[in-house]
């Protein structure tokens, strides 16, 4: 289990990295595109949110989205914890 660990904090750092880099590096074309396609700036931690999928789950229950614990979430339930983790945690980004 712990490769498991270990390869979610490779691409932990990589994320971040490329995200620090589109900001510090493209900030002139980011401007430039949030003129003609406007966007909300991608919020994100040093060290990215990881959820079990226990917590998850009980975040869509209560947000009132119902799913079945023995399956795989589909994209909207998906989508809706991408919400719900940017309305409570203030990221757009978690594992």
């Amino acid at each position: 289990m712990l490769w498991f660990v270990w390869v979610m904090d490779v691409v932990d750092r990589l994320f971040v990295a490329m995200f620090d880099s589109l900001n510090n590096d493209f900030a002139k074309e980011l401007e430039a595109m949030g003129r003609q396609y406007p966007f909300q700036p991608l919020k994100y931690l040093r060290q990215t949110l990881r959820l079990t999928f226990e917590e998850g789950f009980q975040m869509l229950k209560d947000g009132g989205v119902e799913v079945d614990p023995l399956r795989d979430l589909n994209i909207d339930a998906e989508r809706k914890l991408g919400q719900l983790v940017l309305e409570n945690g203030a990221v757009s980004n978690f594992q």
